[in-house]
Order: C-alpha cells, then structure tokens, then sequence
C-alpha cells in the first residue's frame, strides 16, 4: 500500500549547509526530515538541490 521514497541530495558540497531553517525567497522547497522527536518539515531547501515528488503524502513512522 505504501512506498519509501527517497529525495537525493543533487546540489553540491554538505547537504545541511544547503538547508535553512525558515523558508526564503532562494530556499523554498520543503524538507521532511525523519528522526527521534521532533519530526515533521524542519528545513528549507533550494529548487534543484534535491529531487522533489509531486502528489506524495509524508507518512513519519511514530510521529
């Protein structure tokens, strides 16, 4: 019924330099980020520096 997928990291350099905590006019692509507390979308990516899905529901196993 449900599939893991996964948005590869395409920018170059440390994917969590890439990120922001608050979404801005370059860095406006939301980022769910999984794990031990406190999940949900925690980071704000730039468009083309990670591979997006369309018409994906988020499910977070325990959150």
């Amino acid at each position: 019924m449900f599939e893991k997928v996964s948005a590869r990291f395409l920018g170059k350099g440390d994917k969590f330099k890439a990120t922001s905590k608050s979404i801005t006019d370059t860095h406006n692509i939301p980022l769910v980020y999984c794990k031990k507390g406190n999940n949900g979308i925690m980071y704000w990516g730039k468009k083309g520096d990670f591979e997006t899905y369309n018409n994906i529901i988020s499910i977070i196993y325990n959150g």
